[in-house]
């Protein structure tokens, strides 16, 4: 999976409702080369492959079901290389979150 659409979903988990945040936690794809996402509670998020650090960060906002991210792409500690917006859905259920064509499942 991309870093283009590892931050589509971030954008999704950032358009939750804010009122009950299903965005809030960790959310990750499945496979090897999985991609992890935390939602934090005042509304900052990171992304990384569960093993090393984030490559990605930013804040992230929610509508009903939809979370749009606004992310800082580059490696911690030096200057960004980018800044991208992505949008998201997130299941009724609150168990997926779609991005593009990846899904991640909430942890």
């Amino acid at each position: 999976m991309g870093k283009k659409l590892a931050l589509a979903l971030l954008v999704v988990f950032s358009l939750l409702d804010c009122k009950h945040n299903r965005a809030i936690g960790t959310w990750a794809t499945k496979g090897p080369n999985a991609w992890v996402v935390t939602f934090n509670p005042d509304k900052t998020f990171q992304v990384s492959n569960g093993k090393d650090k984030p490559f990605a960060s930013g804040t992230y906002e929610v509508d009903g079901n939809q979370v749009t991210t606004t992310n800082k792409v580059g490696d911690a500690g030096k200057p960004t290389l980018f800044t991208i917006n992505i949008s998201g859905t997130i299941s009724d259920d609150g168990k997926t979150l779609t991005v593009g064509t990846g899904t991640f499942t909430k942890q």
